[in-house]
């Protein structure tokens, strides 16, 4: 049974820590990574560093053995009481626990939150320019026995970023069902998941995401219905929504809770402000540019600017010439006022916006792109076009899609060459022409001309 409850404040990890690896011992080469003390992994390096993790505790239980039989002199307690001798030689200090984190590159100052972890909580570093779900599946493929996966990374409400992947309840139920599989299969009968971005859990879309993941991997789910992070920003690190008896402690220790300012808070695009969710649909008609979202918006809680604006018209069905996307004169002006670079690639379908300015600054661009279509013939297929922003910190906004329906005009026919020449006519003669020249008749519309009425007067 799932259940929900509003989670305490975090409490520190107090397990032990390992004693330090001997020189020589670990067969990580340069995809291992070092933060202080700490053992920190790509997502590359996975595989082997799960091989380094079994060598290191094979070698303290080696060393712990030749420790014990190397003491010297017989002790006191191996002279003066056997049963002490036999509870000692007994003793099970209980089940080590087997936790990993995931960090998305994006996350600023990610360094200082890792040196406040345990460091028996094994660390692999997202590749910011792949999918990080398909990197999460690869590297635990072929584990087991994992008792709890902390994701450290941007979110939104039912949403994660995870390198160029984003996890949602569609992309979960679709795109990243094989690779839940997989970590579902990695993981403990009691693995807990804590999602730490920012609002994953809120709302009615939060609460989905957050069960299906739980259904997907089998795993108790922890995660957010606000701002994650420094509490000056309005942030916390208490996880609200738990689906599941979460057994796991926070991952970053109260002291570094405290002091990294930040928050796991991506911008926010919305293009139809006002409106049911995050997309729009914009009509076209045959000739006449149109905003692609006039009332969109842009957010972003952590930082008060933008240096990127990414806009793609995926597909032009009729042909990169006479499709394409640009700006108004309004959103022109603002964009060279602040000195930002605009750019359309007609082979790419992509218009991009480049520079650090404000967030109402791109906010005014983005209200203010146009769709074009030159044809006189378009297909009337609906055309997609992605947005996504980018943040002073490098985190990008999910991809948001505006959907242009295109309605054609049926265009008048048109007569061309027409001489102007003049006919005499007399009563009960025969037919007479009355145009010698080379007149021309055409439609944008269609090469057929079913009939035609000609009209003079005296």
């Amino acid at each position: 049974m799932f259940r929900q409850k509003k989670r305490t404040a975090p409490q520190q990890n107090n397990r032990p820590k390992p004693a330090p690896k001997a020189p020589g011992t670990s067969r990580v080469k340069a995809s291992l990574l070092s933060l202080e003390s700490r053992l920190m992994f790509d997502a590359a390096a996975a595989a082997t560093a799960a091989e380094v993790n079994q060598e290191q505790v094979a070698q303290e239980q080696a060393e712990s053995v030749v420790s014990a039989e190397g003491g010297g002199e017989p002790t006191a307690v191996e002279n003066e009481s056997q049963e002490l001798l036999q509870a000692i030689t007994t003793y099970n200090p209980g089940e080590s626990r087997t936790e990993i984190v995931f960090v998305d590159p994006t996350v600023q100052n990610y360094q200082e939150l890792l040196s406040g972890m345990d460091p028996n909580i094994a660390v692999i570093m997202l590749d910011g320019e792949q999918d990080g779900v398909e990197q999460m599946a690869s590297a635990l493929a072929g584990r087991t026995g994992i008792d709890a996966i902390h994701l450290i990374s941007h979110g939104g409400e039912g949403e994660l970023q995870l390198g160029t992947g984003t996890l949602t309840t569609e992309s979960m139920s679709g795109q990243y069902a094989d690779e839940l599989a997989i970590i579902q299969q990695a993981l403990s009968g009691q693995a807990d998941i804590l999602v730490y971005g920012c609002d994953f859990a809120e709302g009615q879309a939060g609460q989905e995401a957050a069960m299906l993941l739980s259904q997907l991997t089998g795993a108790d789910v922890a995660a957010s219905t606000d701002a994650t992070g420094f509490a000056a920003l309005g942030g916390d690190w208490v996880l609200e929504t738990q689906i599941g008896t979460i057994e796991t402690h926070i991952a970053v220790d109260d002291g570094i809770q405290a002091n990294w300012v930040g928050l796991l808070a991506a911008p926010v695009a919305d293009l139809n402000a006002g409106g049911v969710g995050n997309n729009v649909t914009t009509a076209f008609t045959e000739q006449t540019s149109v905003l692609m979202t006039p009332v969109g918006t842009l957010s972003d809680v952590d930082s008060a600017t933008l240096n990127r604006l990414t806009v793609t018209l995926t597909a032009r069905p009729n042909g990169n010439a006479v499709e394409s996307l640009s700006l108004n004169a309004a959103a022109t002006t603002v964009a060279s006022g602040a000195g930002l670079t605009v750019s359309y690639t007609a082979s790419t379908g992509v218009l991009l916006i480049t520079g650090t300015a404000s967030t109402a600054t791109y906010q005014t661009i983005l209200q203010g792109i146009l769709y074009n279509n030159t044809s006189d013939q378009p297909t009337t297929s609906n055309r997609s076009i992605t947005v996504v922003a980018r943040d002073s910190t490098n985190a990008s906004s999910t991809s948001r899609t505006a959907t242009i329906t295109v309605t054609t005009v049926n265009d008048a026919s048109t007569i061309t060459s027409l001489s102007g020449d003049s006919r005499a006519y007399s009563e009960g003669a025969g037919a007479v022409v009355i145009e010698s020249g080379n007149a021309l008749v055409a439609d944008v519309d269609s090469t057929n001309f079913d009939t035609g009425t000609l009209s003079g007067k005296p």
